[in-house]
């Protein structure tokens, strides 16, 4: 291995380490905020009026019919700008990153529990009516425990896709992890070493998302 790269990575780890966190936490924000924004956007589409099915799956369409990079620029820019105007503030790019990337989880993670929760079968909610459970709690302990089997493979797919989302932020200088590796080839010309380093960071990531998928996967096969 070149020893220029080994002792550029030991000198420059702290910086690289800071990075890192970065895009584990602007990941796990986004994937957050977008499945639990999603669900309750799944739930509107599963049982409520046409208004609200309508609204929910112009919102669907929109957001994923707009590229990734599009929706960073236009919360960057366009959002900031509205709230210049009227609210006297703006966000940073950090929060403009989470909530362009929270949109985009949301809206995947709102078609995976809206086709999930229509594929059960009405006569459970029925059934959980009879004995005297309100809506919320046959949600909670009859619905969404065999929902989430089903939509845990197309959520671990959605959430390794927010992970590689995260590299987009560095347009608009959210010192996330990617862009600190493309500096550092850059300044030492070690481009083939620098950008291999990343590839195998971001795989241990997305496949310690596939891990926590398939534990969970485990843990609700029983229902």
């Amino acid at each position: 291995m070149n020893e220029d790269f080994i002792n550029t990575l030991i000198t420059a780890s702290p910086y690289l380490l800071k990075a890192l966190w970065f895009t584990i936490s602007v990941s796990l924000m986004s994937i957050f905020i977008g499945t639990a924004f999603g669900l309750l956007l799944g739930l509107a589409s599963a049982y409520g009026g046409w208004t609200t099915r309508l609204m929910v799956r112009i919102y669907v369409d929109i957001v994923r019919g707009i590229p990734g990079l599009v929706k960073v620029f236009t919360v960057f820019y366009l959002v900031n700008a509205v709230l210049s105007e009227f609210a006297g503030f703006t966000l940073s790019a950090l929060a403009c990153g989470v909530l362009a990337l929270s949109f985009h989880a949301s809206a995947q993670v709102s078609e995976m529990a809206r086709g999930a929760i229509q594929a059960l079968s009405k006569g459970q909610t029925e059934a959980g009516k009879a004995i005297g459970l309100r809506f919320w709690q046959i949600q909670f302990y009859v619905i969404y425990p065999q929902a989430i089997r089903q939509v845990l493979p197309t959520w671990v797919t959605s959430s390794t896709e927010i992970v590689k989302g995260t590299t987009l932020l560095s347009l608009i200088s959210v010192p996330e992890f990617f862009i600190t590796i493309r500096e550092l080839a850059a300044r030492e010309f070690l481009y083939i070493e620098f950008y291999g380093f990343a590839m195998l960071v971001y795989f241990i990531l997305n496949f310690s998302i596939e891990l926590f998928g398939a534990h969970l996967e485990r843990r609700y096969s029983r229902y």
